[in-house]
């Protein structure tokens, strides 16, 4: 199965930098996996207790501040160990509202997002906002581990909202909808790094299900998607590669153009996919062309 090969590549990636000793674990948090790859940036592997696939965390640490982007599943002390990492301030930035990015809000007291995502974030701040993602204990975990419930401040901001790390290092918001309606990334100035959460995945990018209703729901489409893949394209001169949400790290920027490929293909003609795609209880279809990847519902086209 085509994603299957494409979890493979970011499988072997953890293997390799295991072996090349890029990868530790803290006595703070021994359940997140710390891997350093490029200087200023710690991505912390956020193990998948069932729903959804490991997700990343990544923290970019300037000379004045650090933000993390995304909170995982919200096991284990994710605080303090982004406080072991890192002695600056910390602010917290969540892709997109998902459950596997932003269960881990509850250790701090004010996370961003795009405000497009913020009323489904809201949605789900609640002691039982979790159990769609996280059960009370698993393979790796005791109810212990599962940070427990409180509210936190939630700070929406558009597109072109910037973090300051300091030393003209900065972190700009970049709206890539399609996935969820606030889907985003940061765009980090000096690392030239995209940290593109789930908006562009080689494993793929999901824009998967029912289409939902309400608003800001036009953004969540293919066609949505490939206008907001387009007006990053005119940027591809910023960036040198992708850090996303799941699977691999440092996964080079070709992956927009051959995205807006894929998503050409799919408006052309839905039929046409290379794979079929089982999920829970949902059923979709995959088209790929080079590094662009997309698990799609036609309904969403």
């Amino acid at each position: 199965m085509i994603i299957e090969k494409q979890s493979q590549m970011g499988k072997d990636q953890l293997v390799r930098l295991r072996a090349e000793g890029k990868a530790a674990r803290y006595d703070c948090d021994p359940l997140a996996e710390v891997f350093s790859v490029t200087d200023g940036v710690y991505s912390i592997l956020s193990k998948s207790p069932g729903m959804g696939g490991d997700a990343w965390m990544h923290l970019v640490i300037g000379t004045e501040r650090a933000v993390l982007i995304d909170t995982g599943f919200g096991i284990g002390d994710l605080k303090a160990l982004a406080e072991t990492l890192t002695d600056k301030p910390i602010d917290v930035f969540n892709t997109h509202f998902h459950g596997d990015h932003t269960l881990g809000n509850v250790q701090f007291p004010r996370v961003y997002i795009h405000r497009y995502d913020e009323a489904p974030l809201q949605a789900m701040m609640t002691p039982d906002g979790g159990n769609g993602f996280v059960p009370k204990s698993g393979s790796y975990f005791t109810e212990a581990d599962v940070m427990p419930f409180h509210p936190y401040e939630i700070v929406p901001v558009e597109a072109g909202f910037t973090f300051d790390l300091g030393d003209g290092e900065t972190l700009e918001v970049v709206h890539v909808p399609g996935h969820s309606a606030g889907c985003a990334g940061l765009l980090d100035n000096k690392k030239r790094i995209l940290f593109s959460g789930d908006s562009i995945c080689s494993t793929p990018t999901f824009i998967f299900g029912q289409l939902p209703e309400g608003e800001y729901s036009e953004y969540m489409t293919i066609r949505a998607y490939k206008a907001g893949l387009e007006k990053l394209s005119e940027r591809l001169d910023e960036f040198d590669s992708l850090y996303p949400g799941h699977a691999l790290l440092g996964t080079p920027k070709e992956i927009v153009g051959d995205t807006i490929k894929v998503c050409d293909a799919i408006i052309e003609n839905p039929d046409n996919y290379d794979d079929v795609l089982h999920f829970g209880e949902r059923s979709g279809f995959v088209r790929k062309i080079g590094w662009g990847s997309i698990a799609f519902s036609k309904e969403r086209v």
